[in-house]
């Protein structure tokens, strides 16, 4: 996610995002716009992959629902996101970089960027159960096989 928006942000910042008028694809070729082409599906491209992530992600958050339905919520977002800013890009193109289309790119961006940060929050392991784990002298496993012991 972070590599395409950077990549995206590259090609607005470069003025090279006017050129472009094709979705999904640039219609352009290397001879109208040069180099920035080639940056421009690469930013494509990523985005299309992180679909097919996102997708996996919703695939196995599925199969912990019950425990962690904030989990499968979270990567149905990111889903959804992704997908609506896909095609906040394509109206980013048909509206010839208008200034809403642009906000509306930017702030979706935004938002999946925060999501997939909450879910890697979400799946670090606790670090004040670490510390207390280290104040008792027992490890989390070592916490665990006593849980389930006793």
């Amino acid at each position: 996610s972070y590599v395409a928006m950077y990549i995206g942000a590259f090609v607005a910042f470069s003025g090279a995002g006017g050129l472009f008028t094709g979705w999904p694809l640039p219609l352009e070729r290397w001879s109208q716009v040069g180099w920035v082409v080639a940056l421009d599906w690469l930013h494509r491209g990523i985005a299309l992959g992180f679909v097919f992530i996102c997708v996996h992600l919703v695939r196995m958050a599925w199969q912990t629902r019950r425990q962690r339905p904030d989990l499968l919520r979270a990567s149905a977002s990111a889903l959804f996101l992704v997908l609506a800013q896909a095609v906040s890009g394509a109206l980013l193109l048909s509206s010839h970089l208008a200034v809403w289309a642009f906000l509306l790119h930017v702030t979706l961006v935004t938002v999946l960027v925060l999501c997939l940060f909450y879910m890697g929050l979400q799946v670090l392991p606790d670090p004040a159960a670490k510390r207390v784990a280290g104040i008792h002298g027992l490890s989390l496993r070592q916490q665990a096989r006593q849980r389930a012991g006793a």
